[in-house]
């Protein structure tokens, strides 16, 4: 989204710089098995204007109306400064909190998060809505960067939760019914949890010089018991299913049962990997997670460490009486990366090959917004987790959910930025667009003194209802932008433009023709992101980002082992236990809207015992919304599911972009056995190799998978950028729609061909100017021509 500027700084400023920043090459910085890349530091070309290439709420400080950089917010590009020369080679040395890069302290990462995020004053109704803690992120982030041991449980915690979820797939394929288990991968995924349940030891050993942890020594000998007796299951379920049933629906029951125990496992010890306790009361939560159905497993009759070491013989011997394991051709690598070290049947070896991954190159990776590398380099980090549930993506899918909500964060701040001149000032809306723009006097004044309503009529000027009448007969003055271009130039002056009588009525009369003047309900606000306004676009933000479906029994119970460990630990108890869940939306979101005029109160904590966001007198958006919600549904407190229904009937009428990606997230965020859930699907397309099958463009809606590949519209990009050809798979697959699109942009490119020419690099172009074009950052706001 393009920011408020003066009039005489506009689009054409903007996509020089994005021209800037577009030149830059970031490094790879991590290798496919996780070591660090020769190349750390990003490679800017000679001629590059650093200073332009940057971006507000990325690299610049204050407000997107400072700077000499490209006035562009709500993007999924990353953080560059950290990869420039002279920042270092693994992290930079960055102040806090702006670029987190390097953390002062895991709070200082909350601090980060709540900043970026606004939801600072609900923590309670973000767990409720999102079914796990802003904080667990932050324990994350912080443990990945300090590596260690809890690092290198991280990590084959990843690895153990990609192959236990492939196998699974691969079990959940009818096809491999009566096939052995070395082709479904059960036998990699068993490993896998061997050589995580070795790493959770080192790091539990480690622990154990705190005389503070060893005081907790009988939970920490609870949890191991509660491991081994899945873990010996588990492996029992596997010898049965090898050597024992002769039926094979009996085979597949059995390796059904084993893969269901060591979900359990890496879902206690992924849980483990991001809660806030101690180590001493985390290990409770293990215990918690991994029911023994009433009886309480036996006690230790060996040390873990030798008990863990018996079940990896059983297994390997297993494993030896069969055939050699191989990554199975069932698994999509594009999901799992390389996980060929489980081939090996020495522990030692398949560790040599864990322990050099770097974690704090992952931590970089993540903070700097470069989600996509990441998933591309080290996929295994996005597998599902059991402290982050129903959240496709696992940790990291957390953390792309967080971005996300920062993404609508900073359009939301734009949006209030086009809406008043000042605090006390009117709002721009279709009574004030009415009486601003019926009087030729105050469009000129309002153009003269640069304010909100000037303003809005002269980015107006490329929007598609513009577009439209020009190419409809009307003419415009020569210093309009729409004839300049046609004229092949870019010395447009829109103020000028607009002394011309003529240009002044038919600009005028096309601005308050659009359909939101002749609205009588209650948006009337003219700034407005893919035709939402403030209050709109982040209640439609939370239905995308935390869908209520799929929450099963499972999930209610997670949640309320969570509630009863928070009271246990002395941490106030959650206001939202219960079936309070659309009570929690509509205190997320007024958290968010408070922060828009009320970025802090100070308070940082993990947690708040009140269950309702207080109100300032200066938190006008948070006002304006509970007298709109109020006057729908009576006191707020009253109806909350009304904030969620109404985004999914917002999102309904904007034709739902969304729809079909969403559709795969949920099969990929899920574990509904008989072939629905399946990563597959999404990682196809995320990885670039499968596409949509729809010709609207989906990166402007807010689903958090997106952060692993935003160029998901390149080939619609592409196809718009060699002026919309017919023959095209793309177009062949929507010919109706594709033609509807093709005849807007062909007109178009007819009539004014430096909209597609700009002086650039031709694949900047269409990187940046058809994005701008279509619509994704808003040149043209209402978005019609592309649905």
């Amino acid at each position: 989204m393009t920011p408020d500027r003066a009039l005489h700084r506009d689009h054409r400023e903007d996509i020089e710089a994005l021209a800037h920043r577009g030149r830059i090459i970031l490094p790879a910085v991590i290798l496919p098995d996780g070591t660090a890349s020769p190349d750390q530091v990003a490679i800017v070309p000679p001629g590059v204007d650093l200073a332009r290439a940057f971006l507000p709420h990325r690299e610049l400080a204050g407000p997107p109306t400072t700077g000499p950089g490209a006035a562009i917010v709500g993007t999924r590009q990353p953080e560059i400064t950290p990869y420039l020369p002279g920042s270092g080679t693994v992290v930079s040395d960055d102040a806090r909190h702006r670029h987190i890069t390097r953390p002062q302290s895991r709070d200082a990462i909350l601090a980060w998060l709540y900043d970026i995020t606004g939801v600072r004053y609900a923590p309670a109704a973000f767990w409720r809505v999102a079914g796990w803690e802003i904080g667990w992120v932050a324990n994350w982030l912080d443990r990945l960067f300090t590596g260690g041991t809890m690092g290198e449980l991280i990590v084959a915690e990843r690895q153990a939760a990609a192959a236990v979820r492939a196998a699974w797939i691969a079990h959940q394929d009818r096809r491999t019914l009566d096939a052995p288990l070395v082709d479904t991968g059960i036998l990699l995924a068993a490993r896998a949890v061997v050589d995580m349940l070795a790493a959770f030891q080192r790091a539990i050993d480690e622990a154990l010089c705190d005389r503070a942890v060893r005081a907790k020594r009988h939970a920490i000998d609870e949890a191991h018991a509660a491991i081994l007796q899945r873990l010996r299951a588990c492996v029992k379920a596997i010898e049965q299913a090898a050597t024992g049933p002769t039926l094979a629906c009996d085979r597949h029951r059995k390796a059904g049962r084993a893969l269901d125990h060591a979900r359990d496992i890496v879902d206690s010890i992924g849980l483990f990997t991001a809660v806030s306790d101690p180590i001493g009361e985390r290990v409770v939560r293990i215990t918690e997670a991994l029911p023994t159905k009433g009886r309480m497993p036996p006690p230790l009759g060996s040390p873990f460490a030798a008990a863990l070491n018996d079940a990896a013989t059983q297994l390997e011997a297993v494993i030896a009486a069969g055939h050699v394991p191989v990554t199975p051709a069932s698994w999509c690598e594009e999901a799992t990366g390389d996980l060929s070290r489980l081939c090996d049947a020495d522990p030692q070896a398949r560790h040599a090959v864990l322990a050099p991954v770097r974690t704090d190159l992952v931590y970089k990776l993540v903070v700097t917004r470069r989600l996509d590398r990441l998933f591309e380099a080290l996929p295994w980090m996005a597998a599902p987790s059991g402290a982050f549930r129903q959240t496709y993506g696992g940790p990291l899918g957390a953390v792309g959910s967080l971005f996300e909500i920062a993404r609508h964060k900073e359009v939301a701040l734009e949006l209030t930025n086009r809406t008043f001149d000042s605090a006390s000032g009117p709002r721009l809306d279709t009574h004030r667009g009415k009486r601003e723009y019926r009087d030729p006097a105050k469009v000129r004044r309002a153009l003269r003194l640069g304010t909100r309503a000037g303003f809005w009529l002269a980015t107006s000027a490329l929007s598609h209802h513009m577009v439209q009448a020009f190419l409809a007969g009307k003419r415009f003055d020569p210093a309009h932008p729409l004839p300049t271009l046609q004229a092949g130039r870019l010395d447009w002056s829109f103020e000028r433009a607009m002394h011309d009588p003529a240009t002044m009525a038919d600009v005028t009369r096309t601005e308050l023709a659009k359909p939101i003047y002749a609205s009588s309900g209650y948006r009337r606000d003219l700034a407005v992101y893919m035709g939402l306004g403030t209050a709109d676009l982040l209640a439609a933000l939370l239905i995308d980002a935390f869908p209520g479906e799929l929450r099963g029994p499972g999930c209610n119970a997670f949640t309320r082992r969570a509630d009863d460990r928070r009271e246990a630990v002395d941490v106030q108890t959650n206001p939202f236990s219960g079936e309070n869940f659309s009570a929690a939306s509509r205190e997320l979101l007024r958290s968010m809207l408070k922060s828009l005029d009320t970025p802090t109160d100070g308070i940082d904590d993990d947690w708040r015992s009140g269950a309702t966001v207080n109100r300032y007198p200066n938190d006008l958006e948070l006002r304006r919304f509970d007298d709109r919600h109020e006057a729908h549904n009576g006191h707020r407190i009253s109806n909350g599911s009304a904030v969620r229904r109404r985004a999914s009937e917002m999102r309904k009428s904007h034709g739902d972009p969304g729809k079909s990606l969403r559709n795969l997230v949920a099969r990929a965020r899920s574990w509904i056995a008989g072939g629905y859930s399946d990563d597959r699907p999404l990682v196809a397309v995320l990885s670039g190799r499968s596409r949509l099958g729809v010709l609207t463009p989906v990166a402007q809606t807010s689903v958090p998978a997106l952060w692993f590949f935003p160029g998901i519209d390149t080939p619609i990009h592409d196809w718009i950028a060699d002026t919309a050809p017919m023959w095209q798979p793309l177009a062949l697959g929507n010919v109706v729609h594709g033609g509807l699109v093709a005849r807007e942009v062909q007109a178009v490119a007819k009539a004014m061909p430096l909209l597609f020419g700009m002086p650039v690099a031709p694949a900047l172009r269409r990187r940046i100017l058809v994005p701008l074009w279509t619509g994704l950052a808003t040149v043209t706001s209402d978005h019609a021509h592309v649905r």
